[in-house]
């Protein structure tokens, strides 16, 4: 269940501080990448870049590091609302850190997994193709991602949903300060906005001509 409005005071006045996100404002949990990070015991909120977190192992080293989307991506819709999306990476010295693991979180869009047929972010959640594809980027690369140009393909049934994560996952890591490339990926953003108007116009072609067809047949 989705946190409500009334989330934000009540943490205030718990704990003394505003969560990371408006719209999600629960924390992350340890179990939430136990799958990634088998060896991790603790996580360690970063000073450097809201929703940013460490993952540390129980001699406090660190394991490797996790990115929400939220509060970054907060504005990125898919059907029906937003999705906070991890976006686990190693600490391997010698290199930029990769992505290792993407793991959807809470999210606004169509979730129901009583009802399959509608179940839009349960479809991307399972779909393993799809989110390992992310693997093996750096940060800056998966900023700087055109995912027109990389050919990203959403998840059938879930088109929308799982290009508004794909969205988010380059919006998430666009805002991450220290990178040269912030001036293209301002402009990559701009082309994603135009591309998502695209697949909102071919979808709704689409549910038209379905709903004219239906018309036919039961007339």
């Amino acid at each position: 269940m989705l946190p409500s409005a009334r989330t934000v005071p009540v943490a205030l006045r718990l704990t003394g501080q505003r969560p990371t996100s408006l719209k999600f404002p629960d924390e992350l949990r340890i179990d939430e990448v136990k799958d990634i990070f088998t060896f991790g015991d603790e996580l360690q909120p970063s000073d450097e870049f809201p929703g940013l977190v460490d993952v540390l192992h129980e001699k406090g080293m660190r394991q490797g590091r996790v990115l929400r989307t939220s509060p970054a991506a907060d504005n990125v819709t898919g059907y029906q609302g937003p999705t906070d999306t991890l976006i686990a990476f190693d600490d391997e010295s010698g290199r930029a850190p990769q992505i290792i693991g993407i793991r959807l979180r809470s999210s606004f869009d169509n979730e129901d997994p009583d009802n399959p047929g509608s179940d839009y972010v349960g479809y991307v959640r399972n779909d393993d193709y799809f989110l390992s594809s992310f693997n093996g980027k750096t940060l800056a690369e998966l900023a700087a991602l055109d995912l027109v140009e990389a050919q990203v393909e959403g998840v059938s049934g879930a088109t929308m949903t799982s290009m508004a994560v794909a969205e988010g996952l380059v919006q998430g890591t666009a805002k991450v300060p220290g990178d040269e490339a912030a001036g293209l990926r301002r402009a990559i953003v701009v082309r994603l906005q135009v591309r998502r108007r695209q697949i909102l116009d071919r979808e709704h072609r689409h549910r038209v001509i379905d709903e004219g067809v239906h018309a036919i047949h039961s007339g």
